[in-house]
């Protein structure tokens, strides 16, 4: 029950390593996003948090079905160093994409609030505008 043959543990360490690679690019995707929140404090902890937390999730998930459950130390190691392969290597390519995907996400971000607050200020109707002081005193129009 707790020995592993030999033959499989290649195959499960291969798969860990594929693993850790797999979760570099779940890290890309919570940078990105949190740089599209302009790295805000409150922000960058929740992100933070959830990214733990979907790692969690996911290595629980990988090691039920990669080693029916039973936690191996090897498995680890070889998803850490799946997970170094692809932010020495794959992280640095794609990094100056994902800066400018972040600056594209934040101008459309921008383009979007100006766009909401020109409709708001067009949908007011016009005797509001003109006894705005009337309207904001709480006074009857």
């Amino acid at each position: 029950m707790f020995a592993q043959e030999l033959s499989t543990q290649p195959d499960k360490a291969l798969a860990a390593l594929g693993f850790g690679f797999a979760l570099g690019f779940l890290y890309d995707f919570f940078k990105l996003l949190r740089l599209c929140l302009d790295n805000k404090r409150p922000a960058v902890i929740i992100c933070d948090i959830i990214f733990l937390q979907s790692i969690s999730v996911a290595y629980f998930c990988f090691l039920l079905c990669v080693n029916e459950g039973s936690f191996r130390l090897y498995l680890t190691a070889f998803s850490a160093l799946g997970y170094l392969i692809h932010r020495l290597s794959f992280a640095k390519f794609s990094e100056r994409y994902i800066i400018s995907a972040a600056r594209t996400a934040r101008q459309l971000i921008q383009l979007q609030k100006q766009i909401v607050k020109g409709i708001k200020k067009h949908l007011r109707p016009k005797h509001l505008k003109k006894n705005k002081k009337n309207f904001e005193n709480g006074l009857e129009i």
